[in-house]
């Protein structure tokens, strides 16, 4: 078992299914090491990471060849109804972005939901701009805290990726950042972090593509109306019954080595 990327990716899905599979197979090897508490070398590590990359680029390119329009067809689970409705669900995909990622960082999400003022639910205004929708993150931990940028960035990310595609440009995404809170919370960041820091837009991209299933998920469910709780959001990331393993569960997601929605 050698699994190798080859220079030029293949053009069909089937060709890529392939090839993911056998990264994930070899994937699986690492991940049953883990089970075993199998100590890693040096060159375990390196050839884990470039497995891990390799499949995360093969899923994306797979993604963008099954679904060029992913926002009529990658996002939505039914039909279009009209443009109402495309850009309600294109904001239910930004919030649960927030919702997923957070879940996925450590954190723990109230709710999180769309508004819906054209059919006569108030309008609801925070330092002067209206919002679309809300994602409450509670309790902020240490660990959260340190990682609220990317939890920030993962709500524009899902939300460009639901209206061009799993690889929108920096211009797209800012386009979508431009006028929202979660703007001034990275601009916060990247004040203070240094010119050094990684950027945040770029760092959670990965996972929010690995999460897509359970954003996509959780979406829907939230342009039908529905008010997401952190039961919701571990539903659908595959989280199992005790709490006690999530961190764990959400670890090895965040390393490709667990599949959302279950085991690896």
């Amino acid at each position: 078992m050698n699994f190798t990327m080859p220079d030029q990716l293949p053009s069909s899905v089937a060709e890529l299914d392939a090839l993911t599979a056998q990264a994930t197979a070899e994937i699986n090897v690492f991940s049953a090491r883990v089970g075993a508490n199998d100590s890693f070398t040096y060159a375990d590590t390196r050839r884990l990471e470039y497995l891990l990359a390799s499949r995360d680029d093969l899923w994306e390119a797979a993604i963008s060849l099954d679904n060029p329009s992913p926002a009529a067809a990658s996002l939505e689970a039914k039909p279009r109804q009209g443009f109402q409705l495309s850009e309600r669900l294109a904001h239910a995909g930004h919030e649960a972005g927030h919702a997923v990622i957070a879940v996925l960082l450590g954190g723990e999400v109230d709710t999180a939901e769309v508004f819906r003022p054209e059919q006569g639910a108030p309008i609801v205004h925070r330092d002067g701009r209206q919002l679309n929708g809300q994602c409450r993150v509670v309790p902020l931990t240490t660990v959260t805290e340190a990682r609220r940028h990317l939890v920030a960035a993962a709500g524009p990310v899902a939300e460009a990726i639901a209206r061009f595609g799993p690889s929108p440009t920096p211009a797209q995404i800012h386009q979508v950042l431009a006028g929202q809170p979660d703007f001034e919370e990275l601009r916060r960041y990247a004040l203070t972090a240094g010119a050094y820091a990684p950027d945040p837009i770029g760092e959670v991209l990965p996972l929010v593509l690995r999460c897509w299933p359970a954003i996509t998920q959780l979406a829907v469910k939230m342009d039908d109306g529905l008010v997401i709780t952190h039961a919701d959001v571990a539903a659908a990331l595959g989280l199992s019954a005790d709490r006690s393993l999530h961190g764990f569960e959400c670890a090895n997601i965040r390393a490709g080595l667990r599949s959302v929605g279950g085991a690896a």
